[in-house]
């Protein structure tokens, strides 16, 4: 990663890379429950500034992951950014600097997976937000990663 490549349509792309804030939930309750089971919530959350950073490379394939808590991390189809790349229907390397701790309550595997999803497109190296480009809105995605 870190280089310059051509995309699908012959422009250069070259890696992204965004970051994944840490949240910090202050207020959180339970309003009722979808037809599908999962609840509805009222909350009220924060960034803070403590993040992992995520390089992607729309042109090619694969995790990697590094940092202080890279150790655990799965690099396969279990992690939420595969995930989330595979409902939104893309492709991508992603490397994750972990700075976040793993099962922490921080929102830091969410976190990665929603700037990875939305930072993931083949045809632009910006970051763009487009998840109902592939007719598949976020509160479909959230149960499903």
């Amino acid at each position: 990663m870190g280089r310059a490549d051509t995309g699908v349509d012959g422009a250069v792309v070259t890696p992204v890379v965004v970051t994944a804030p840490a949240k910090l939930t202050v207020r959180f309750g339970i309003t009722g429950v979808r037809d599908d089971g999962y609840h509805l919530i009222d909350a009220e959350m924060v960034t803070l500034e403590w993040c992992d950073t995520l390089t992607i490379d729309a042109t090619g394939k694969g995790l990697s992951a590094d940092g202080r808590y890279a150790k655990g991390v799965p690099l396969n189809g279990a992690n939420l950014v595969a995930k989330a790349l595979d409902l939104v229907g893309r492709t991508a390397a992603v490397h994750i600097r972990k700075e976040l701790p793993r099962g922490g309550g921080l929102g830091g595997g969410s976190a990665d997976a929603a700037v990875a999803a939305s930072a993931s497109t083949r045809e632009s190296a910006v970051f763009i937000a487009s998840f109902s480009r592939n007719a598949i809105t976020v509160d479909e995605i959230g149960p499903k990663i």
